[in-house]
């Protein structure tokens, strides 16, 4: 089966520590959420297994805005 949806993406800096939480998930993602990890655009395309085969490319725009280097 396939799952079509539409997604909005949102860049800030954090520091290294910072922690994942799932509090506050609308009803649609409980139980969707298979689990949580910190990636650079490197390694998740490395990986692939990103949602979306442009996503590291869509990290790698949004760091580099956070960053002011634009």
């Amino acid at each position: 089966m396939d799952y079509v949806s539409d997604g909005t993406f949102f860049a800030m800096a954090l520091e290294h520590d910072a922690e994942v939480s799932f509090e506050g998930l609308e009803v649609a993602e409980v139980g969707n959420v298979l689990r949580a990890g910190w990636w650079s655009p490197e390694a998740l395309a490395a990986d692939g297994t990103a949602a979306s085969p442009d996503l590291p490319e869509i990290m790698t725009t949004a760091i580099v805005a956070v960053r002011g280097e634009m």
